[in-house]
């Protein structure tokens, strides 16, 4: 595992970690403030594992803790955000090389009941090749986006309700996130702790963020920002939306607001990341216009469970998601 200190062999590793790599061209290196912020400032905790040759990096795994609620329980499940191996470890003529071992490695210090559950993310083609061969991950589902061209968004009466811009979300949407969690067999953890890291902490990007409330009652939430996704640029990215299913009202207040902010930006359209088996996935359609279309690049959602629940007809089913959950926004 990576210690304090090994920051800056990190980032000197980036480069030739991608070499070869025409799914994914070598990334810039993160910035001290936002591996400080994706790491040691995470409230689910750190999960860095390095392979070394004498002192150089030759294989990198980063993945960011997250908090869930597995049917009401607290546990913890890791997004892996970069798997990378040096080029001249990598895999040849059949034979696995350094990305088994440091599998292994991973399973040992984060994976099982008392750690993370799962370990996911959205895998490059050529490194879900040789992890579904060697690592045992598994694929979940194809990833389906959402996409609603504002001229065409249907939005109805909100019945006086309207989205209140918020600067940091209160301790007041605490509730509405627990009611919503329940029967949605896997999902994220939504305290204001872990809100306030993920969309006000973070250094690298800003967000705008909403409540609607009902009689004092936060019955919505939604975060927006705008950014490149999947090949298009310039999309307003729903980055949350936390709303009961039949609250029309409140969906609507939120998507007016949405709309709104993504006109000032100067964005055609909105884009929300969802599994399809998720109860908010049909009203975005059929009320509200949005239509389903496959991702681009990465669009495979694949796993790596340690725990016997964790079965993948079972996360299919069951694990709701938003772009909170992933990098991609």
């Amino acid at each position: 595992m990576a210690e304090p200190g090994d920051e800056q062999r990190i980032f000197d590793a980036y480069a030739h970690l991608f070499e070869g790599d025409v799914d994914a061209p070598a990334p810039s290196p993160p910035t001290a403030a936002t591996w400080t912020w994706r790491q040691a400032a995470n409230p689910a905790g750190a999960r860095v594992l390095l392979a070394l040759d004498a002192d150089e990096v030759v294989g990198l795994v980063c993945a960011s803790g997250q908090p869930v609620l597995v049917n009401g329980e607290a546990a913890r499940i890791s997004r892996v955000d970069d798997i990378r191996i040096a080029p001249r470890f990598r895999h040849a003529l059949g034979r696995p090389g350094l990305v088994v071992r440091m599998g292994e490695a991973w399973e040992r210090a984060f994976g099982g009941m008392e750690l993370d559950l799962i370990s996911w993310g959205f895998p490059t083609p050529a490194a879900w090749r040789v992890l579904n061969w060697h690592v045992k991950v598994q694929a979940v589902r194809t990833q389906f986006k959402l996409v609603g061209q504002l001229e065409h968004l249907r939005i109805g009466e909100a019945g006086g309700l309207v989205a209140e811009p918020v600067e940091r979300f209160d301790d007041d949407v605490e509730p509405l996130c627990a009611r919503l969690a329940e029967g949605r067999g896997l999902t994220l953890a939504r305290d204001v702790v872990w809100l306030d890291w993920r969309f006000r902490q973070r250094p690298d990007q800003s967000y705008d963020q909403a409540v609607v409330r009902r009689g004092g009652e936060v019955v919505g939430l939604a975060v927006f920002r705008t950014g490149d996704f999947d090949g298009d640029r310039n999309v307003g990215l729903v980055c949350d939306w936390i709303v009961a299913p039949d609250d029309d009202g409140a969906a609507n207040a939120l998507l007016a607001w949405l709309a709104e902010r993504a006109r000032a930006a100067g964005c055609e359209r909105l884009v929300l990341l969802l599994p399809e088996t998720s109860p908010d996935w049909r009203p975005l359609q059929d009320r509200h216009g949005f239509l389903a279309l496959r991702l681009a690049k990465r669009f495979l959602l694949a796993d790596r469970s340690y725990a016997k629940q964790m079965r993948m007809h079972w996360l299919h089913q069951s694990w709701h998601y938003t772009f909170a959950d992933t990098d991609f926004a």
